[in-house]
């Protein structure tokens, strides 16, 4: 691996800007919510968009601070620590997610927020860090963010055995929990990672 970690001191503004975004729309009317989320029967009928957008819309204001201050903290470090991952993540993830749903989870009609996003965020976090602690024989560093790793995995499996996310489950009467999300969210920072860490070393 050439390099492990982008050393660039420029200020992580993508990230800032598509989070500052989530929380500007959250104040306006729902009725622009309502045309961004993920809505099965009108992606179906070529409103393909919402496939992005249904990503930075929440269905309250407690479902919009856990998904951004878990997206601003680690969405900004990880732009900071490898700008690439970090953007891909961010712009290809939201539809690769959103892809999933739709033909793994056609039960669900609705969706919004960005946790899986922030799933792929954290999980793409510590593939970074165990791999700069393995570059630096840091074994003990490197447990722990092996540890982190593992708990990025199982959290969405318990999700899914418990049939509701851990940290925000009331979502509104109708509303459903998608832990399926948060797995492709951390299926997703994997695939990245791998794909972009070959072409950096071929």
């Amino acid at each position: 691996m050439s390099k492990v970690v982008d050393k660039s001191q420029r200020l992580p503004w993508i990230c800032g800007v598509f989070g500052v975004a989530a929380c500007l729309l959250a104040l306006l009317p729902d009725s622009v919510g309502q045309a961004l989320q993920y809505d099965r029967e009108r992606i179906l009928s070529g409103e393909v968009w919402r496939l992005f957008t249904g990503h930075f819309v929440h269905w309250n204001t407690s479902h919009l601070i856990w998904d951004v201050a878990v997206y601003f903290g680690c969405g900004i470090f990880l732009e900071w620590l490898r700008k690439p991952l970090s953007i891909v993540i961010l712009l290809v993830g939201p539809v690769a997610i959103s892809g999933g749903l739709l033909l793994l989870q056609p039960d669900m009609q609705y969706y919004r927020g960005l946790s899986a996003v922030d799933m792929g965020f954290f999980t793409a976090i510590c593939l970074q860090a165990m791999s700069y602690c393995r570059l630096r024989n840091k074994s003990t560093l490197l447990v722990v963010w092996g540890f982190a790793f593992v708990t990025s995995i199982c959290k969405p499996l318990l999700e899914a055995l418990l049939g509701s996310t851990i940290f925000v489950s009331q979502f509104g009467d109708g509303i459903q929990a998608s832990p399926l999300s948060h797995l492709f969210g951390v299926l997703l920072a994997v695939a990245v990672f791998k794909s972009i860490t070959f072409c950096e070393t071929a």
